[in-house]
């Protein structure tokens, strides 16, 4: 009992100074959001409180906050074109494994993360306006255990970080014209302002008639992993120091100036190879255009390029416009007429007198002319003689009433080929 009574003044007295630690803390932390760089000040006044160096990453995962690095602590990686520190593309990875596993917990904002990724536990907090992902809080466990309460700890500092975002919009970089957002607004409209591109090519150093690249880039229908794609922007960019990489319709979209480094598709495609396939992602790939005022069209073009390949079926992850133009142009062609009106007449004729006459009419002068009209390599894919062909061909001119010396009826009898190839059955 006597030793209770003397315990008794310690506890009070213990309690008092966690209860004045806590009220400091907070006076810091309401003083701090007044301040210039106030994610830097709340975070430098929480250091006593968490024992540990905490840092704040926005949706890029650029590096907005952190006061303090110690020993063990990722090497932030500078973004060559903004000049920006950011979380290394390894630990980026690593959250996002660990980040699906958390999005099936009852609370996914709050997270401790195991050891096995960085050899000590992160404790992290996503950051939300609304429903909207603005960053995370982060704390790593390195010169401390955490201890209990920690977590509310951290609850309440990310409220706070969270009311300084909306009253102080300190996750937005001040660079006058925003890239990213300027983009996005010319994929939004038909026809673009002349004075303001103009604004924006002087801002980026850049020429109206350089050569520039659109790039779509989707991770697939899962939207879990969104939060990767937000992730791989600033990643892109410094593979690409001069493109610009954002978020677009569930996807990303890439602005890329060949001209700065005369650089080339291929290489931006090799440049790209190593993040697309860790983050699973497929690519389509515009042509090149030289007037930026077309970057719409050749966004479009790249959304196209990547809906035509993935549906082709084929394994590849990155899709070339060039590769699917014909595709594309007889997809619209066939949108308001119908195929069997695009289609030339003459090829019905040779089918129908084929199918009266058992003949090989129509065949023949597929190969032919996908052959390009090289005598003997067509009749040795026929596995006929060279007469046998002269033969067919003089009998096709003469049914089909077609001059085959003449390039504009051979270009329109391909493109017949290629789209009853496409649509299978043009009479339907």
């Amino acid at each position: 009992m006597v030793g209770r009574e003397k315990d008794l003044p310690e506890i009070i007295n213990l309690a008092q100074q966690t209860f004045e630690r806590y009220s400091n803390w907070d006076l810091q932390l309401h003083l701090a959001m007044n301040a210039e760089n106030p994610l830097e000040d709340m975070l430098s006044a929480s250091l006593d409180i968490f024992h540990n160096p905490l840092f704040i990453h926005d949706t890029n995962y650029y590096i907005l906050a952190c006061p303090r690095q110690v020993p063990g602590m990722p090497v932030w990686e500078r973004d060559k074109r903004t000049g920006r520190l950011m979380v290394p593309l390894t630990l980026i990875h690593d959250f996002k494994f660990e980040m699906e596993n958390a999005s099936k917990l009852p609370s996914p904002n709050m997270a401790a993360y195991t050891r096995d990724s960085q050899g000590y536990r992160i404790m992290l907090r996503s950051l939300f306006i609304g429903d909207n992902y603005e960053g995370s809080l982060c704390v790593d466990e390195l010169q401390s255990a955490f201890l209990p309460g920690m977590h509310e700890a951290l609850e309440y500092l990310s409220t706070l970080i969270e009311l300084c975002l909306i009253n102080r919009n300190v996750f937005r970089t001040d660079m006058g014209n925003d890239p990213r957002q300027f983009l996005t607004d010319m994929l939004n409209k038909e026809t673009p302002d002349i004075n303001k591109v103009q604004d924006f090519l002087v801002y980026q150093g850049w020429d109206r008639n350089d050569r520039y690249l659109c790039l779509r880039l989707e991770a697939g229908a899962n939207t879990d992993q969104m939060h990767s794609a937000m992730a791989t922007l600033g990643h892109i960019e410094l593979q690409i120091p001069d493109g610009c990489a954002f978020i677009y319709e569930q996807g990303i979209a890439v602005c890329v100036n060949l001209s700065t480094k005369d650089s080339s598709a291929p290489e931006v495609v090799s440049d790209l190879a190593i993040i697309l396939r860790e983050g699973l992602f497929k690519m389509g790939v515009s042509t090149e255009i030289r007037d930026f005022l077309y970057f719409r069209q050749s966004y479009l073009q790249s959304c196209a390029a990547l809906r035509l390949g993935q549906k082709s079926g084929t394994t590849d992850w990155c899709y070339r416009f060039d590769d699917y133009m014909l595709e594309y142009v007889m997809e619209r062609s066939t949108q308001k007429i119908s195929p069997k009106l695009l289609c030339s007449p003459k090829l019905r004729l040779l089918k129908q007198y084929d199918e009266k006459n058992h003949t090989e009419l129509y065949h023949t002068l597929q190969v032919y002319l996908t052959l390009e009209r090289n005598v003997l390599q067509t009749a040795n894919s026929l596995f006929i003689h060279r007469s046998t062909l002269f033969y067919r061909l003089d009998r096709i001119q003469k049914i089909a009433k077609t001059d085959l010396e003449n390039p504009k009826e051979r270009l329109a009898l391909q493109y017949s080929f290629a789209l009853m190839d496409m649509v299978k059955d043009p009479e339907s």
